[in-house]
């Protein structure tokens, strides 16, 4: 593969990663979780799952890990 196609699957595959990261956080947010499930560590439905920070979500940062 050449650089330019090893770089334009690591685009999509991570584009692919952060719209099922984002759907999975927006699916919670509409099921209407409630906040004391989260503040007690609840781990059935309440529990909030972790967003990707800033730097998690730019492809350059994981490339230069």
């Amino acid at each position: 593969m050449s650089k330019t196609e090893v770089e334009k699957n690591e685009e999509g595959l991570f584009k692919k990663w952060l719209d099922q990261t984002d759907q999975v956080f927006k699916e919670w947010v509409d099921c209407g979780s409630r906040p004391s499930d989260v503040a007690t560590g609840d781990q059935g439905e309440g529990v909030m799952p972790r967003a990707p920070t800033h730097f998690e979500r730019n492809l350059e940062v994981w490339r230069q890990l």
